[in-house]
């Protein structure tokens, strides 16, 4: 199904973050409205209003610094099902990840929306087709070279991270996880994420924690041992840090919105 792997969506993210991380397919984002800053490679890269963002597959980015008004289009498609139609090699990254002026009429703009409009009801080729547009309209205004590195240590970290950030983990663990040493696991964390591995940590667990309070039958202290926390002070004191708010309040509050999408 189409919808497997191309998901258009409304991303409402006020002042919100998304912590480093990648995928295997591309993805697209169109801002219309706000603006943000992606971290791309180590590399900052501002996202103003009208801008256009491309990442190739397995490209380690995070998001930060959006405002409330952020609202934008994003578009992430694994490459093998468009690579007949596409002329593009993810073995390449753009020299500047953002497109900062395309112009209003462009025809991307109209084919997002219309892919947008029509995500509830897709209709699988004529999607396909759009989307397959958009991507090769904007490969004609980027420039391309071969990165020095691929961050083959970091993008291994990060994938250790995330399958077992439910567990007890330390720098210590992950280390000898990955045969590295400490020193250069918290340097990859302080100098190529710029944030600490508890706050890393945190984070996904806390990301994870949203998702299940959203169902009323799961209770906050399963929640709290689900995500991996060791104790339900420590999840109230890492969710109030990284949302605002304590679990219990959020539940009451925001449980009943849309959920947000992190891209």
């Amino acid at each position: 199904m189409l919808k497997e792997y191309i998901l258009p969506t409304i991303i409402p993210i006020p002042t919100g973050t998304c912590d480093p991380h990648f995928h295997d397919a591309v993805e697209v984002m169109l801002i219309l409205q706000g603006s943000g800053r992606v971290c791309y490679n180590g590399v900052y890269h501002d996202q103003p209003t009208g801008s256009v963002l491309f990442v190739p597959p397995r490209v380690i980015h995070s998001y930060d610094n959006r405002t409330e008004d952020f609202r934008a289009i994003a578009l992430f498609v694994e490459m093998n099902r468009i690579a007949d139609l596409v002329p593009y090699s993810s073995d390449l990254h753009p020299s500047d990840p953002v497109w900062r002026n395309p112009e209003m009429d462009h025809p991307i703009w109209s084919l997002a929306q219309t892919i947008l409009a029509n995500r509830d009801h897709v209709d699988e080729k004529s999607t396909f087709i759009m989307v397959c547009g958009i991507i090769n309209e904007i490969l004609k205004c980027y420039s391309f070279t071969k990165p020095t590195h691929q961050g083959t240590s970091l993008q291994r970290l990060l994938e250790y991270c995330q399958k077992h950030y439910q567990e007890p983990i330390s720098v210590g663990s992950l280390a000898a996880a990955l045969s590295l040493s400490e020193g250069h696991v918290s340097h990859l964390f302080t100098y190529r994420l710029h944030q600490s591995f508890p706050d890393y940590i945190n984070a996904l667990r806390t990301n994870e924690a949203i998702r299940l309070l959203r169902d009323p039958k799961i209770s906050i202290s399963d929640i709290c041992t689900a995500c991996g926390f060791n104790s339900i002070r420590t999840f109230n004191r890492a969710f109030l840090k990284q949302f605002g708010i304590s679990p219990s309040h959020y539940r009451k509050d925001k449980a009943s919105e849309p959920p947000r999408t992190n891209a």
